[in-house]
């Protein structure tokens, strides 16, 4: 809220110092309103990659399949935010390896669960996204090619997978507020 309140403050000093127009004065309330929202959008993501993500196993299922699983959920909610995180086939198949070794050796149960950090998964998608170009080329032509193509689809259609609406448009509604917040608080020092 304080920064709310500083963003606000200062661009009505701005805007008031320049003697603005009424086309102007919109102007300046339409970039308060979106640096705030996204500000608050940002620290919903924060938040998301603080999230334990957790994963049952189902018949069938291993390791791999669990890992997908995990990453996909992470994928469709950090998408549900604003982000437009996009990775590769390659990248991806690096992001379930890394995953897939945490989950340790062994047999999986049925119902076991798995869980691991969004800050994980997060930080196992950045290293993905910095892999070199040699890296990227050898996933590339080793195992890209072992994923059939309708398993490819299964795993990038993020909207089929089911996330927490509430929880989502609960992140939405407090950035609008404080972006709605933030704005008339812009227009009543600009105008005093």
């Amino acid at each position: 809220l304080k920064e709310t309140a500083k963003i606000a403050g200062e661009a009505a000093k701005a805007v008031k110092g320049a003697g603005a127009s009424v086309q102007e004065l919109q102007d300046a309330v339409s970039r308060v309103y979106a640096t705030v929202y996204e500000k608050s959008i940002a620290g919903g993501l924060d938040n998301l990659r603080k999230n334990n993500f957790s994963i049952a196993a189902a018949k069938g299922e291993g390791q791999t399949h669990l890992a997908r699983k995990l990453i996909m959920d992470f994928i469709a909610q950090d998408r549900a935010l604003g982000s437009n995180l996009e990775l590769n086939k390659a990248q991806l198949v690096y992001v379930e390896d890394v995953l897939r070794r945490n989950f340790g050796e062994g047999v999986i149960k049925l119902d076991q669960v798995f869980s691991v950090k969004g800050e994980k998964i997060m930080e196992v998608l950045e290293q993905a996204k910095s892999l070199s170009e040699e890296k990227l080329q050898n996933i590339q032509e080793k195992f890209v090619p072992e994923i059939s193509e309708k398993t490819w689809k299964k795993l990038t259609d993020y909207d089929s997978v089911v996330i927490n609406h509430e929880a989502v448009n609960a992140v939405r509604a407090e950035a609008e507020k404080k972006a709605a917040e933030a704005a008339s608080k812009f227009m009543q020092e600009a105008v005093q």
